[in-house]
C-alpha cells in the first residue's frame, strides 16, 4: 500500500475479494444506451491501474471510431437523460474553467467512455463491489442513480473506475485519461465551493444535495490521495482536503448525533447515519497523511464528539422491515455508543483497570480500527512538538489497552478495513520505539519531514518490520 512504485494504493484493495456478496442491484437491461453496439464487448475490467503509466493521456478516437461524442438528442431512459446533462455540464465547465492555470481539455471519446449508460452502470457496480466495503459512506440498498445528485454520480463512477483492472495484462476496455479525472475533480469542488456560507453568516439549511456534494468531494479526495503522484497529492493536501474539512466543519455536523427516537423510521435513520459516516470518514482521510507522509492534520480529535457509525448489519438492511427487525436486535448498543473522542481518551485513563469504563465500553472491531487511526494525528503531534521520550510511555500503555480490547472482539467481525488494524497497531508501536532509540541510525521518516509521497514510511516499514510478526486471535 505504501510502495511508491505502485501507481496507486487502490491496486492492493482491488486485488482483494469483495467483502459483500450482495447481488448487483441494477438491472442493466432496463437501460438502452444509444451507442451500445459501438461499445462491443466492454467488460468490468477496465485497465485503469493495470498499466505502467495508468494516468497517461491517451487519445481514444482511433481505437473507438464509432463512439457518439455528444449527448444523445433522444434519450430513452431517465438515467441516459441525466448522464447527457452531466456531459453537458462537464463540457461547459471545461470551457469556462482552467484551475491552477492548467487546461482541462481531454479526448472527446472519454465522455462517452465513462458516461454511456452501460459503462456507467458497470462502474457503479464496481464501486459497490470493491470500494464500498472499504469506505461505506453511501447507503447501497437505497442508492438510486435516477435521483442521486450529478456530482455524486460522477464521483461514484470515477471511484469504480479506479478499482477496475486488466486481467493478465490484456487490455479489455478503454483507458480513462488523466485530464478527465482532473476535470471531474475541479467540477465537483466547484460545486462544493458553492456550499460556502454567506458572508453575513446567515444560517444554512442542510439539504440532501449539500450532503451528496460533500460525499462526492470526499470520494474524490480519497481516490486522488491514493495515487502515487506528488503533484496530485500536493493539490489534495494543500487545497482540496482543507476545503472539504472546512466545508464539513462549517455545516456544523462534526458533533452530529442520531436524533433521539425509540423507533426511528428507516428514512430518518439513513439520513442521520449518512451524516455520521460523512464526518467519520472525512476524519479518517485526515488521519492518513500524518502517518504516511508526515503531513499535519486539519482536524483534531476533540472535534469528534458525535456518534460513531452503526453496525454494518444494521446499515446494510435491505428493506424497512429488515431494518426494524435489526434495530430491535441492536437497540441497546445503539443507545449507548460513546464517541471517538471518549474511546481514545479512555485508552489513556490511568485508572483503566479499575475504571467502570473498561467494562461499559466494549468497542466493536470497526470502532477499534477507527480508534487506531485516530491515534495517528495524536502521535504525529507528539513526536513533532515534544521529545518523544516524554510522552511515549502513556501512548504505549494506550496501545496495550487497545490490544486487550481487540483480543476480545470476535474474529468473524474483523472484516474490511478493520482486519488491517493489528498491522497498524504494530507499526505504531515500532514508530514509538524507534523514536526512543539512542543510536546514530538516521531515519528520514522519524525526522518529521513532510512529503507528498510515501517513500520514507515505506523505507521505515521495510527496515523496522522486516523481522516483526504480530499475532492475534
Amino acid at each position: 500500500m505504501t510502495d511508491p512504485k505502485l501507481p496507486s494504493a487502490t491496486v492492493v484493495f482491488a486485488a482483494e475479494e469483495p467483502r459483500c456478496n450482495r447481488k448487483i442491484r441494477h438491472n442493466l437491461e432496463q437501460y438502452a444506451p444509444h451507442n451500445s453496439q459501438a461499445l462491443g464487448a466492454l467488460t468490468l475490467d477496465i485497465p485503469f491501474w493495470g498499466l505502467d503509466d495508468p494516468l497517461s493521456d491517451l487519445l481514444l478516437d482511433s481505437r473507438y471510431p464509432n463512439f457518439a461524442f455528444f449527448p444523445n438528442e433522444h434519450p430513452n431512459s431517465n438515467l441516459e437523460f441525466r448522464l447527457n446533462q452531466l456531459t453537458t455540464d462537464l463540457r461547459e465547465f471545461c470551457t469556462t474553467h482552467s484551475p491552477d492555470g492548467q487546461g482541462l481539455g481531454f479526448p472527446a471519446a472519454t465522455y462517452t467512455t465513462i458516461l454511456s449508460v452501460q459503462n456507467f452502470m458497470n462502474l457503479v457496480d464496481l464501486f459497490f463491489l470493491r470500494w464500498h466495503a472499504q469506505w461505506p459512506i453511501l447507503h447501497w440498498p437505497t442508492f438510486d442513480v435516477d435521483k442521486t445528485s450529478l456530482p455524486l454520480l460522477l464521483a461514484v463512477a470515477l471511484s469504480g473506475a479506479a478499482y477496475s483492472r486488466a486481467e493478465d495484462g490484456v487490455e479489455t476496455g478503454p483507458v480513462f485519461a488523466k485530464a478527465f479525472y482532473q476535470a471531474a475533480e475541479a467540477y465537483i469542488f466547484d460545486r462544493l465551493d458553492a456550499l460556502c456560507p454567506p458572508v453575513d453568516g446567515a444560517e444554512r439549511v442542510l439539504h440532501d444535495n449539500a450532503i451528496e456534494v460533500c460525499q462526492a468531494a470526499l470520494l474524490v479526495v480519497v481516490i486522488q490521495k491514493s495515487i502515487h503522484d506528488p503533484v496530485i497529492r500536493r493539490r489534495m493536501f494543500a487545497k482540496r482536503h482543507p476545503i472539504l474539512v472546512a466545508t464539513v466543519r462549517s455545516l456544523g455536523i462534526l458533533s452530529f448525533k442520531h436524533r433521539d427516537c425509540t423507533m426511528p423510521s428507516w428514512e430518518m435513520f439513513i439520513r442521520d447515519e449518512l451524516l455520521v459516516r460523512l464526518v467519520t470518514w472525512t476524519f479518517l482521510t485526515d488521519a492518513l497523511p500524518p502517518l504516511l507522509c508526515n503531513q499535519p492534520p486539519s482536524m483534531i480529535l476533540s472535534e469528534m464528539t458525535g456518534d460513531l457509525p452503526c453496525d454494518e448489519m444494521l446499515w446494510n438492511a435491505e428493506t424497512e422491515t429488515d431494518f426494524n427487525k435489526r434495530w430491535l436486535e441492536t437497540i441497546t448498543t445503539v443507545h449507548h455508543r460513546p464517541n471517538l473522542q471518549q474511546l481514545v481518551t479512555n485508552l489513556f485513563d490511568d485508572n483503566w483497570e479499575d475504571s467502570p469504563r473498561k467494562n461499559q465500553c466494549r468497542p466493536s472491531a470497526d470502532h477499534l480500527s477507527l480508534m487506531m487511526w485516530a491515534l495517528q494525528p495524536v502521535i504525529f503531534n507528539l513526536r513533532t512538538t515534544v521529545p518523544i521520550q516524554f510522552s511515549v510511555s502513556s501512548v504505549l500503555c494506550a496501545l496495550q489497552r487497545w490490544w486487550s480490547a481487540w483480543d476480545s472482539t470476535p474474529r468473524s467481525h474483523r472484516l474490511g478495513p478493520a482486519k488491517h488494524a493489528p498491522e497498524l497497531a504494530t507499526l505504531t508501536k515500532k514508530i514509538l520505539k524507534a523514536g526512543q532509540r539512542k543510536d546514530d541510525k538516521f531515519s528520514a521518516y522519524l525526522s518529521g519531514l513532510a512529503r507528498e509521497d510515501t517513500m520514507h514510511i515505506h523505507e521505515f516499514i521495510k527496515t523496522e518490520l522486516a523481522t516483526t510478526t504480530y499475532t492475534y486471535t
